[in-house]
């Protein structure tokens, strides 16, 4: 089995990083535990971290194998992954305000051929839409979905499974996209919960219920076919984004049972990129399918795998040490709970975000095959139930096409393309036949 050569560390890493690979395992883990005693780690968690950071280095060096190899070796788990990845056309500059100058100027071919990039060239079959508020309504408050038709209209045409995140919060900073004035007539703050009964959750209700009447008059039955999950609310209960918000679980179980009146053989996801409120989803869950027995099987746990921070390199040792060892070093394994679980109340679980994307001065995730497979499998090794089918979203399909065709793809890039279409499978169209 070959190694690949590792992309160079970036300069804006400090030494060491999570993917340096000039520090061996045995100094990694005696600097390790020299760290946490002198952090005032008792032994038994210090023995306990020491574990859990061993794992992460045998991923980590299994990561760096050549694709092939590296297939081989996780050929069982991969059969039961496929890659599918989160779409914004928002990232290529368009929006509702300026959409019919974008026809024109090239920005929404460019946003286009980025979708195709990834569904033909990648052979991705799910893909995730969020639906932004503040860039469906007209100035009025009337839906107005003239940004995002042509994007549905492309996943409809080619059998796309489709996952549409609506609501308040929907993925990409600032995450809470609510038309300009909302918040401040609800008088909210930072860190807020909306609540059912308030204005801003009737509104964000009323809005989602318009979208799915036009969906149904545009698209008819064949919609409801596609759309194969929703998501209502991203993150619901993080309080990241802008304003902080955080989603009561009356509101988000009334925005459930929306969802399943106009589309009640689609599934429903709820993301987190904290282990630790994986059982809110849960128990969502549970009260979901106690009022809807029909849907047990078809709830979604997501995870938002970040496998480090722009803060974290700066820190001694933590710049080393991956998201989801963090979570099992210092909170248990939140993971494993989280699929005996799945088993035992029916639920899925999936990847909503893998990051594939440079993030602040994180650079090596988009550029580096190694970071790529090391988010693949760290991501099946441990927050996937590997026994049962399930998706690993991409997260920075925008950027992975920008490369692609701006003439700077390196042979790390080209490995990363290589691997989801060994993954994902089936037949696809040359970059040179672009």
């Amino acid at each position: 089995m070959g190694k690949e050569t590792p992309l160079s560390i970036d300069s804006n890493l400090p030494s060491p990083n999570l993917f340096d690979a000039r520090i061996s395992r045995r100094d990694f883990l005696k600097l390790s535990g020299l760290s946490l005693a002198a952090l005032g780690v008792g032994a038994e968690l210090q023995i306990h971290a020491i574990g859990v950071l061993a794992e992460q280095i045998r991923d980590r060096e299994t990561a760096s194998l050549d694709n092939d190899s590296f297939i081989d070796v996780n050929r069982d788990k991969l059969s039961k992954v496929r890659l599918g990845c989160s779409f914004a056309p928002e990232q290529f500059g368009l929006s509702l305000a300026t959409i019919d100058e974008d026809k024109t100027n090239g920005k929404l071919d460019n946003a286009l051929d980025a979708l195709r990039f990834g569904v033909e060239h990648l052979n991705i079959k799910q893909v995730r839409l969020g639906i932004r508020w503040n860039n469906s309504v007209d100035q009025n408050g009337d839906l107005d979905f003239k940004l995002y038709e042509p994007f549905l209209d492309y996943c409809m045409k080619n059998k796309v499974d489709i996952c549409l995140n609506t609501g308040i919060k929907v993925f990409r900073w600032p995450e809470d996209h609510v038309p300009d004035g909302l918040i401040a007539e609800n008088a909210l703050v930072k860190h807020s919960n909306v609540y059912s009964q308030s204005d801003l959750a009737r509104k964000s209700l009323d809005h989602t219920q318009d979208l799915f009447d036009f969906l149904i008059q545009r698209y008819g039955d064949e919609v409801i076919t596609r759309i194969t999950t929703l998501q209502p609310e991203n993150e619901p209960f993080d309080g990241f984004g802008k304003h902080g918000f955080k989603m009561d679980p009356e509101y988000l179980k009334e925005f459930i049972n929306l969802c399943l009146s106009y589309f009640p053989n689609s599934n429903i996801l709820i993301n987190s990129s904290d282990p630790s409120i994986f059982d809110q989803a849960s128990r969502i869950f549970s009260s979901v399918e106690r009022d809807n027995p029909q849907t047990r099987g078809t709830l979604i746990s997501g995870y938002d795998y970040y496998p480090n921070h722009p803060k974290y390199p700066i820190i001694p040792i933590v710049g080393m040490v991956d998201a989801i060892s963090l979570s099992k070093i210092f909170l248990g394994d939140q993971y494993a709970k989280n699929i005996s679980g799945a088993k035992k109340r029916g639920f899925k679980i999936e990847i909503t975000e893998g990051q594939a994307e440079p993030w602040g001065n994180i650079q090596l995730p988009g550029n580096s095959a190694t970071a790529f497979k090391f988010m693949i499998l760290r991501s099946i090794n441990n927050v996937l139930d590997t026994t049962e089918n399930s998706v690993i979203g991409i997260w920075g399909l925008e950027y992975l096409y920008q490369i692609a065709v701006s003439g700077n793809t390196t042979i790390e890039h080209e490995r990363i393309f290589d691997l989801i279409q060994k993954i994902n499978g089936g037949n696809v169209i040359s970059l040179k036949d672009w």
